[in-house]
């Protein structure tokens, strides 16, 4: 099956848009996993879990030139507790070829409750 994509918020002056949170699926993400664009890096994930939830999250590397990988975690995101991951350098943990290209993709696992989380991405100035 298909990652489920995260839609990239751009963070412009003060946010006063907000951020877009997105629901983990439990039968879904669970097992089709989920993906961002990271075109140009400058990306975060944010990832709420509100209380009574929680979530396993990993983000897998790619290889580099030098065919090195360094997938983070997997880290636990306990309930009442905010992560943000990131930003993530397109070298290290961007796909280079196929239908994902420049998407990192994330494992997610050991969802319970209704976690949520959003990818955030930073213009340079």
């Amino acid at each position: 099956m298909a990652r489920t994509n995260i839609p990239v918020t751009v963070a412009v002056a003060d946010l006063a848009a907000g951020i877009d949170l997105m629901a983990i699926d439990v039968a879904a993400d669970d097992a089709n996993e989920m993906m961002y664009d990271n075109q140009g890096g400058n990306v975060f994930l944010i990832v709420l879990s509100p209380a009574a939830s929680g979530v396993s999250v990993e983000i897998i590397a790619q290889p580099d030139p030098y065919n090195r990988t360094a997938t983070l975690g997997p880290t636990a995101v306990g309930a009442s507790k905010t992560h943000v991951f990131g930003p993530f350098t397109p070298l290290l943990f961007s796909l280079k070829q196929g239908v994902d290209v420049d998407k990192v993709h994330i494992d997610i696992s050991s969802i319970s409750g209704s976690p949520t989380l959003a990818a955030v991405k930073v213009p340079v100035r």
